[in-house]
């Protein structure tokens, strides 16, 4: 039997994923986004929460298919294959929702400090050749800066303290 590729070279990350915190990951998943991934009759949630969790556990550079389902348990790769490119899911939807989340847990948060609450954005872009990968398209990439073919991502840092300090 051919060994896993996880077998022959440790992936150890820095940051793992807080098996813990899955259970209230999944909650927060099923809570807000459970009818975003429902196709007909049939939910897609779980493996929405299979890929978020695998993006998790993945090491920083390695996050890819491969290496995510050597990582989350009863995985499989054809099924994220066809959840990303087949799955009548609308990534506007999910967009959407998390804008809303985010918004009322920073108004949640500003009641509770009383202090002037707001999130610090910053973008970064991976060049792609396709076009298959969610979110490509030709756009500002900021790493060559210059339009070009590629998928942007975006983090943030809540900053809620009344001297400007990020916490």
């Amino acid at each position: 039997m051919k060994p896993k590729r996880a077998d022959k070279k440790n992936f150890s990350t820095k940051t793992q994923y807080n098996k813990s915190s899955g259970n209230s990951l999944s909650a927060l998943i099923h809570s807000r986004y459970n009818d975003l991934f429902r196709v007909y009759t049939k939910s897609c949630t779980h493996v929405a929460e299979e890929y978020l969790s695998g993006l998790l556990q993945c090491e920083k550079g390695h996050e890819n298919m491969e290496r995510m389902v050597e990582k989350v348990n009863d995985s499989d790769y054809k099924r994220y294959i066809h959840f990303l490119s087949v799955s009548k899911w609308s990534a506007s939807d999910v967009n959407s929702v998390t804008m809303k989340s985010v918004d009322s847990s920073l108004r949640e948060l500003k009641i509770k400090s009383g202090l002037p609450t707001g999130l610090v954005i910053d973008e970064t872009s991976h060049l792609k050749k396709g076009l298959k990968s969610v979110g490509v398209a030709r756009q500002y990439a900021g790493v060559v800066g210059k339009v070009d073919n590629c998928q942007v991502a975006v983090q943030w840092i809540n900053q809620s303290s009344d001297d400007g300090s990020l916490v």
